[in-house]
């Protein structure tokens, strides 16, 4: 789940130099909604 949550910022990283970049609920959301749409996420809960 993180490296699809980090994936963009990597491979964008070096066009991103001085930027700040927030990770919130938002857009945490449309990183994993296609994985958690496809996937039982079930699994993850404790």
């Amino acid at each position: 789940m993180l490296e699809r949550i980090f994936e963009e910022i990597s491979f964008t990283a070096t066009d991103r130099g001085g930027e700040t970049i927030t990770i919130d609920a938002t857009y945490v959301r449309e990183q994993v909604e296609d994985l958690a749409k496809e996937s039982d996420l079930s699994k993850f809960i404790l």
